[in-house]
């Protein structure tokens, strides 16, 4: 009916948290909604049984495949697996009565995705590779089924298909965005070395855990200098090798070498005892918690519209939260993050940033990180995020200078719905400005 009234009608279709959904009917795919061809852009979580590479397991997979066969207009493709619950734990998504394939966009089902010029496959995990396979032959079936030409964005979120990236080379001539990780492997930056230098003019790119292997991916990446406006490289939260800081060498480098850059994201070393060389960050006077003076004038000086600031807290207290809370057998929990004192930290941060000049800082995101101890000392990290935005003119003269955004809770894992809160551009239903207690600025 909808689509012989209104032929020229696109849907757009966010679905981020089925598994908690009261109506156990509403935690199963909407065939007919993901069937229309009306469909264009489809942001969505797809639950699976896997926990392996290479294995057959129960998913959501076959299904979505063929909704999308049968809509077949899908420009926009955004999709996050996530591990199905045994029914235990937590609510079951996934049907007994599902065949058992590999955990993957079904290519063999006839699905053909002609007008794609965006796709996002990201497994968020803390530790191991993702189950999407890229072998070979599946790598030759998806650039069939695809239109290499209109392709503009790929985001693999941590993950290094490196197969993909053997195969693919030279075949997005329009690609715009990339997005992958590394995880601190030696050897594992060839295809992708390769497949950034087959590229004609990146302007967005985002690499995880790349400091390991920076030097040998850096031609690549230098390669764009002139069309890149994003360049993300931090690390890779979750896969705990210790730390290895990019250093300031690095950072005037891509401050000489970049001209367009408008967003960058920096993995900052902090300095718990710092002398009169570094510049505070601290609000309080007893939290001591700083960056080099030097990274800072260096940021300044680029000029960005948005910031990412990667930042490892200490176990002792600073701005952003009180000192782990000792308990038995060498165990350790972090408090809560103070929200107060984290927001004007972040606040300062971005107004020593933006210095004096007109066209300051308007974004600036700060991705935490904490390590806590289990029994035995079992070390565990945890994470957080907070967004502050600056606000238009008139949200200004009412004293409401900066918009901020963020559960700021610890977590494991973070939530597609928070990635889409601090990604979107204006007011969606996806925006939280603050939570009640949170301090109105």
């Amino acid at each position: 009916m909808i689509h012989a009234t209104w032929p020229q009608l696109e849907l757009r279709v966010v679905t981020v948290d089925r598994q908690n959904a009261e109506n156990s009917s509403h935690r199963q795919i909407d065939m007919r909604l993901l069937s229309s061809p009306l469909l264009t852009d489809l942001t969505y979580v797809v639950y699976t049984e896997a926990s392996h590479v290479g294995v057959p397991w129960r998913s959501d997979w076959p299904r979505l495949s063929q909704a999308l066969a049968a809509g077949g207009n899908v420009r926009s493709l955004r999709l996050q697996i996530r591990q199905d619950f045994d029914g235990y734990d937590g609510p079951k998504i996934v049907p007994d009565t599902e065949p058992r394939k590999l955990p993957r966009l079904d290519l063999t089902s006839g699905l053909r995705l002609l007008r794609l010029e965006e796709l996002t496959i990201e497994h968020p995990k803390l530790y191991g590779d993702s189950i999407y396979l890229w072998d070979d032959d599946y790598c030759r079936m998806f650039l069939d089924a695809i239109d290499c030409s209109r392709l503009r964005k790929l985001d693999f979120g941590i993950d290094n298909p490196m197969n993909f990236f053997q195969n693919s080379a030279g075949r997005f001539p329009k690609l715009k965005t990339l997005s992958f990780g590394l995880l601190g492997r030696e050897g594992t930056q060839q295809p992708a070395r390769m497949f950034l230098e087959s590229l004609d003019a990146l302007e967005h790119l985002d690499v995880s855990h790349s400091q390991y292997c920076i030097d040998d991916l850096w031609p690549a990446i230098e390669k764009h200098r002139n069309s890149l406006k994003t360049l993300i490289l931090g690390p890779t939260f979750g896969h705990y090798n210790g730390f290895k800081y990019m250093g300031l060498s690095l950072l005037e480098t891509i401050a000489s070498t970049f001209p367009n850059l408008e967003q960058l994201g920096w993995h900052a070393e902090c300095d718990t005892n710092a002398g009169s060389n570094h510049l505070t960050m601290h609000i309080c006077a007893d939290h001591t918690f700083q960056i080099d003076e030097k990274d800072l004038e260096v940021l300044s000086s680029m000029k960005l519209t948005k910031l990412d600031l990667y930042l490892h807290i200490p176990s002792k207290a600073t701005d952003y939260c009180d000192q782990l809370i000792p308990g038995l057998m060498g165990a350790a929990e972090t408090p809560p993050l103070d929200e107060k004192r984290s927001v004007a930290a972040a606040m300062h941060i971005a107004k020593v940033i933006s210095g004096s000049r007109q066209d300051a800082l308007q974004w600036l995101t700060l991705h935490l990180s904490r390590m806590t101890y289990g029994d035995r000392a079992d070390r565990c990290e945890v994470f957080s995020r907070l967004q502050i935005r600056r606000n238009g003119y008139t949200s200004r003269l009412r004293g409401h200078e900066w918009d901020v955004r963020g559960k700021m809770d610890w977590y494991g894992l973070s939530s597609l719905e928070e990635d889409l809160l601090f990604e979107e551009e204006g007011a969606t239903v996806f925006r939280k400005a603050h939570h009640a207690g949170s301090p109105r600025l």
